[in-house]
């Protein structure tokens, strides 16, 4: 099986990485940031974007982490046909407060934003930490605060907590027409389990809650998710 994946908010494709190591050499995984599909110019249609980043014209499955899963979402629902099952590893339909079951409230995206002014890396550190909860520390963190696929610019990240204020997918999500596979942690302190619950009733697609393990899972469960996507999708 071959398929395209898409990091969350502050990381690039290397938060995937585990993941892909642990579906094993026969799956082949083209990897896409979530910069690269909201930075406009040559990937100003994620849909397109992703379409040249599948290895093989068979390269079917996509899968999204966090607000790569949102991105997924959206560009499945603008292309119809392309892909054959989606992957949602930790998400929701809507991360602000426009109701229901969400991720983070406004109030605290808009603080984050306004953060980065002043301590982006301060920023970027308290939010690794909350990915990684229940476990701490280590790689994960230094990578987002080294590599966020920012550097010294600022605009990628408050680009990605625009989209993540304005974006509500809950009335459009179940026009959704494909095999859709939802997977959450049960300590997510990022975006409850049950927004993730919410997605897979919506979007007529299984659910599987990983107790014990928190946003991260493309990172810390990588093993775990690698089998219930095997067991999903199939070799």
């Amino acid at each position: 099986m071959i398929g395209v994946s898409v990091s969350g908010w502050a990381t690039g494709p290397w938060v995937m990485e585990p993941l892909a190591f642990a579906l094993g050499d026969h799956w082949g995984i083209g990897h896409s940031s979530w910069e690269a599909l909201l930075g406009g110019g040559p990937h100003s249609d994620p849909a397109e974007h992703l379409e040249r980043l599948r290895p093989y014209e068979e390269s079917r499955c996509l899968i999204g982490w966090s607000l790569g899963a949102m991105l997924a979402m959206e560009t499945v629902l603008r292309r119809p046909g392309v892909w054959d099952h989606l992957i949602l590893v930790a998400p929701t339909l809507c991360m602000g407060g426009f109701g229901g079951v969400t991720g983070t409230s406004d109030s605290v995206l808009r603080a984050m934003r306004l953060g980065l002014r002043s301590d982006r890396d301060g920023i970027l550190r308290a939010f690794a930490r909350l990915c990684l909860e229940p476990e701490q520390g280590g790689e994960f963190e230094e990578r987002m605060v080294s590599e966020g696929q920012v550097e010294d610019n600022l605009e990628p990240l408050e680009a990605g907590l625009d989209y993540l204020l304005r974006t509500d997918l809950t009335d459009r999500i179940q026009g959704l027409e494909i095999a859709c596979t939802v997977i959450s942690g049960r300590e997510d302190r990022v975006i409850p389990w049950r927004a993730g619950e919410e997605t897979a009733d919506r979007c007529g697609g299984s659910f599987h809650l990983l107790r014990g393990c928190g946003h991260a899972l493309p990172w810390t469960a990588a093993g775990t998710v690698a089998r219930i996507i095997r067991d999903e999708v199939g070799e």
